[in-house]
């Protein structure tokens, strides 16, 4: 039997960003795990400069993919930072982002990198994962390449 290991409040709220804010859709926690002066940083540079514009953001995914899903593969941290894998399962079925539903299975894979001050509130995060295939599938531009459709790296 191993030893069970353990685990540090900031690990855990960690993985209660992905459980609450993604998995079960509860808004509060958006405000409630983040400093009120949090900043969010994407790819291509897009930066999220309050809570209320990821919460736009994070609204417009669910909506898009309304079965969404992101299951943690594993958590690293050195504190004030905590690393967090994960992979994401949905299906196009809403407008999120204002395109209509193609119907297609969106897998991805992504890192998220947040950052906590003295309280655990998280006041920095950054995000790396593929958002331009997911807005391809959101578009239907991968339909009928079977290189580019689920399950390819």
């Amino acid at each position: 039997m191993k030893p069970r290991r353990h685990v540090s409040q900031l690990t855990e709220r960690a993985r209660d960003w992905f459980e609450l804010v993604w998995n079960q859709r509860d808004d509060n926690a958006i405000f409630e795990l983040s400093a009120k002066n949090a900043v969010g940083y994407a790819e291509s540079d897009i930066r999220y400069f309050s809570m209320e514009t990821f919460k736009e953001f994070r609204d417009n995914v669910l909506a898009a993919m309304p079965d969404l899903r992101i299951d943690i593969e594993a958590v690293i941290e050195q504190s004030p930072d905590v690393v967090v894998r994960w992979f994401l399962t949905g299906t196009h079925t809403g407008n999120g982002f204002g395109f209509p539903p193609t119907r297609s299975r969106v897998t991805l894979r992504g890192m998220t990198w947040l950052r906590a001050d003295d309280d655990n509130k998280f006041v920095e995060g950054w995000d790396c994962w593929n958002q331009g295939r997911m807005m391809q599938i959101f578009v239907g531009a991968l339909k009928g390449n079977p290189d580019l459709e689920e399950g390819s790296p």
